[in-house]
């Protein structure tokens, strides 16, 4: 379970250089699994940090890892909609 952010942002960047030559300007039908992907980590770590009583490992781990997917969506968000943010 603790792995699955990775696992996560590991095939949204896959899903973003796969989908992006094919999408056109204003597709949002390819932007659905990059929300579905941010919103279902950030559940993730809450399930982490309630079940692993919220320990300073558990913390950091997700405050780097959101950090990071944050940065991740935004890219993906901009190279498949082709619009700048």
């Amino acid at each position: 379970m603790i792995f699955w952010p990775i696992v996560l942002i590991g095939l949204l960047i896959v899903w973003t250089l796969y989908i992006s030559p094919h999408t056109k300007y204003g597709d949002t039908w390819a932007l659905l699994p990059v929300l579905f992907v941010f919103v279902s980590i950030v559940l993730i770590h809450l399930r982490l940090l309630i079940k692993g009583q919220w320990t300073v490992a558990l913390w950091v781990y997700a405050l780097l890892d959101i950090s990071f997917l944050f940065m991740v969506s935004l890219w993906s968000l901009t190279l498949i909609s082709k619009d700048s943010l």
